[in-house]
């Protein structure tokens, strides 16, 4: 099973130096959406948060979520 790492770039930056044994790269997309989730509570306007989603061998996702006020 390959090991995912799930490192968060925003204004509480977070490296996963952990990180989670997941069965493939759907299962770690779900996790990442998971992440989204806890990080919505934090999200301030004109904030932007960006989860990046590596395993052992390569980066696989990107999410970025952003706010502004209109």
């Amino acid at each position: 099973m390959p090991k995912y790492f799930f490192h968060i770039d925003g204004p509480k930056p977070y490296c996963d130096e952990v990180g989670a044994m997941l069965p493939d790269d759907r299962a770690a997309w779900n996790e990442a959406r998971r992440t989204v989730r806890v990080i919505e509570h934090y999200l301030e306007p004109g904030q932007e948060w960006r989860i990046i989603v590596q395993s052992e061998s390569k980066s696989v996702y990107s999410l970025t979520v952003s706010s502004r006020r209109l």
